[in-house]
């Protein structure tokens, strides 16, 4: 038998081998192979462990080393592998078990194990490895029975092992489906038409929207509705949502994989290590927290320049990489984003009942942290503007607009099923012609706007990604010139905002 565990070390992470050593000597542990200061001390833990639970130390000198060695490792999750491969290796537990397995857990001196993060990502890459049989603490075992792979084992004392309580069994198939709170949705938010008719090509499409115009008027309102109105994660998307909570420590509320698409909401005083990723112990940022669901800015000119332009690769390659000195770390990052701003420090732009302040150095100010590179990834600007005609929809009419959404949504899941991705938004450059089949007047049509309002190459074909979502709300398989036209109001400058 071999004995594995798991070092975090971005999305993907590194089984590791523990190996045992055990000859006559001086009394003492040695762990090689790069470990860090929680596993140097994790022998103090493990040696009074075993012998608070009965165990018999070995007294000879014990080498413990971690594989591959040019891996650094950190974390308590390799308390409890340490232990077993020892005791495995003298003979005192395990004796008869010849399969490998992959163990984590944190070992307490009174011999309980307590739980650990990332479990189902480290089951994840084990799974990749061949192995298949995993002894986890206890209350891990729901997240590791969401993967339903291999066989299981819950261990809650280390004396469990003396007495051969141990017991190894598939994941039960009755896992329980857990989501992220959806938050409130728009029974109770004020639109008008128009806004009834944008809010379902944002959330239909997984467009990136900026909610912009005076304060008091629903920006942020809607920006925190919208995630009711999107449809749940299928299983791969699922396993992804997981295994970034897991790494990240919140997975602890869950019982199964996270159905619903996540939405996170960071305040504007975020670091970029927040909002991107990294620390010490290199962990998911905002926007990896965000995958798969909805990113809202809030008030997003407040954040800092840095921050907002360390946006625009993801938004692109939907993936972050950090660098650390010879390591390179990536996780997903495929999120939608929202942002709601408004149009100039005091708020009072365009305000029909308020007068604005600033001058026009301070609207530039202003706007130049969000810059022309990060909004034109934009798709879609809303202006709230005040003394629109708005209601209350009725019940029925919210019904019809997440039923849209949903058909949408089902519609580009059909389409791109053989694709690497799955939006109308993350459609590349070279599938266009596939996928946005326009006829000789629509494209003539799009070309002359596109010189008229100035649109740069993503901008043009943003507007046909746009277009591709209002084409499928109103059951259509080409693009006619009506979308782009629709498309263009979605995109084209404010006039009283030159440089949007």
């Amino acid at each position: 038998m071999s004995v594995f565990c798991y070092s975090i070390s971005g999305y993907h992470g590194h089984i590791v081998a523990v190996e045992v050593d055990i000859r006559r000597g001086l009394p003492g542990i040695d762990i090689v192979g790069l470990p860090g200061s929680e596993i140097r001390e994790a022998k103090e833990r493990m040696r009074v462990a075993i012998r608070n639970t009965g165990f018999q130390f070995p007294s000879g000198h014990i080498t413990v080393n971690l594989s591959p060695a040019d891996v650094p490792k950190n974390g308590v999750a390799f308390d409890l592998a340490i232990a077993v491969a020892i005791l495995q290796t003298s003979e005192q537990a395990l004796k008869d078990f010849s399969d490998n397995l992959l163990v984590l857990g944190e070992l307490k001196l009174s011999g309980e194990v307590d739980p650990v993060k990332g479990v189902i990502s480290a089951l994840s890459e084990a799974v990749d490895r061949g192995i298949s049989c995993f002894l986890i603490p206890s209350e891990n075992y729901q997240e590791a029975n969401a993967l339903q792979a291999g066989l299981i084992a819950g261990i809650k004392h280390l004396s469990q092992l003396k007495e051969n309580t141990i017991n190894f069994k598939s994941p039960q198939a009755d896992q329980e489906h857990v989501a992220v709170s959806l938050g409130p949705d728009f029974s109770d938010y004020y639109m008008s038409n128009d806004m009834y008719f944008a809010l379902q090509i944002i959330a239909g499409g997984f467009h990136h929207a900026l909610f912009m115009g005076p304060p008091g008027l629903g920006k942020t309102m809607a920006a925190r509705r919208i995630p009711s109105l999107m449809p749940p994660l299928s299983i791969s998307e699922a396993l992804e949502v997981t295994r970034i909570y897991s790494i990240s420590d919140l997975y602890k509320e869950f019982n199964g994989l996270i159905y619903m698409r996540p939405t996170r909401v960071p305040h504007h005083s975020a670091t970029v290590e927040g909002m991107i990723g990294g620390g010490k112990y290199i962990m998911p940022g905002e926007i990896s927290l965000a995958h798969n669901g909805i990113l809202i800015l809030d008030e997003a000119a407040e954040f800092k320049a840095k921050i907002l332009q360390s946006l625009r690769e993801p938004l692109e390659v939907h993936e972050v990489h950090i660098s650390r000195a010879a390591k390179k770390y990536h996780f997903p990052a495929n999120f939608q984003l929202l942002l709601t701003s408004n149009k100039c420090p005091c708020g009072n732009f365009s305000s029909s009942t308020d007068v604005c302040l600033c001058t026009r150095s301070e609207l530039f100010q202003y706007w130049k942290k969000l810059g022309a590179a990060l909004l034109d990834r934009i798709d879609i600007r809303i202006d709230f503007k005040q003394h629109i005609d708005r209601r209350l929809y009725s019940v029925q009419e919210l019904k019809n607009m997440h039923e849209n959404v949903l058909r949408i949504s089902q519609v580009q899941e059909k389409r791109y099923q053989f694709e690497p991705y799955r939006w109308n938004s993350r459609i590349p450059v070279q599938d266009f012609k596939r996928f946005c089949v326009l006829d000789v007047h629509s494209e003539q049509f799009l070309e002359k706007k596109t010189q008229e309002h100035r649109l740069t190459i993503r901008g043009k074909y943003s507007v046909l990604r746009v277009a591709r979502t209002l084409a499928d709300l109103y059951h259509r398989k080409n693009i006619l010139k009506n979308d782009i036209e629709k498309a263009l109001q979605f995109r084209i400058r404010d006039s009283t905002l030159g440089f949007l």
